[in-house]
């Protein structure tokens, strides 16, 4: 996520998250530009972790014990991952290590530009969505035309018509 201001220096917030589970720990970077929770989700001990980067561009970034304080920036960037150690491993399917999910996550993406990562989630986006079409049809005929157009020509869409 990209944030931005018509004027320089605009841009400030305050970022901190409340789990919906009971058992978590946060912690910051040394840098404090990192905030990470650790926890189990409730009723099933799933082990669980996100993280969340913020990348200011000018500004003064502080925290305290819960959240991250952006004042004064231009520009922030907020890279955010998450994961659980599900595997699919029956009978348990647990196994997955989610702190070296999203370290390494992080890692690939943590020096690339918003534009560059925007740029590869919309073609991972269309990749997966891009596949089906909905076109409502009724007393007026059935607009599929418009959607087809709208997920590339048709070429990989396929229509479903709801008549009504």
């Amino acid at each position: 996520m990209r944030l931005a201001a018509d004027k320089p220096g605009k841009v400030g917030f305050t970022l901190r998250i409340k789990p919906a589970h009971k058992e978590y720990s946060l912690r910051f970077s040394p840098d404090g530009r990192t905030l990470e929770v650790i926890g189990k989700i409730d009723g099933n001990g799933r082990r669980y972790r996100v993280t969340i980067k913020l990348r200011p561009e000018g500004g003064h970034l502080t925290h305290d014990d819960k959240s991250l304080r952006l004042e004064g920036a231009d520009v922030a960037t907020v890279l955010y991952t998450v994961a659980t150690d599900y595997a699919l491993q029956p009978p348990a399917y647990h196994g997955a290590d989610p702190e070296a999910i999203t370290s390494e996550v992080m890692h690939k993406i943590a020096d690339r530009s918003y534009e560059d990562l925007r740029r590869q989630h919309v073609a991972d986006y269309q990749g997966l969505y891009r596949r089906t079409a909905f076109a409502a049809c009724g007393r007026d005929g059935c607009r599929a035309s418009a959607h087809r157009r709208a997920f590339g020509g048709g070429t990989r869409a396929e229509t479903i018509r709801i008549w009504g």
